[in-house]
């Protein structure tokens, strides 16, 4: 699979959950990025032991951009938030982190 934009390398978070950094980019472009990327798994088929199923992507974002200082944990926590509420929304659905998630 690969990744849209200057992507240095995707990680494991957690179950289920990868965290992929892209240096330089604006809210714009992150979104774009994001919206990209789930839309190339969205729709792919597994087979599993019990049966195929349909890959579906909730995704969070956050940017740096235009904010003088944030912590790792602010950002990390502030990117959460944003995939608890896409999560919410039920599958293939990117949601940005808002100004006040960072707090």
């Amino acid at each position: 699979m690969s990744f849209p934009g200057p992507v240095r390398m995707p990680a494991e978070w957690a179950e289920q959950e990868w965290l992929i950094i892209a240096p330089g980019c604006d809210e714009a472009t992150t979104l774009k990025q994001a919206e990209r990327f789930g839309a190339q798994i969205c729709g792919e088929v597994m087979e599993t032991p019990e049966g195929r199923i349909s890959v579906t992507a909730s995704l969070g974002v956050a940017t740096s951009h235009q904010r003088k200082t944030v912590s790792a944990a602010a950002f990390l926590r502030a990117v959460s938030r944003a995939l608890d509420r896409a999560r919410k929304q039920e599958g293939n659905r990117v949601e940005l982190a808002l100004s006040e998630e960072f707090a």
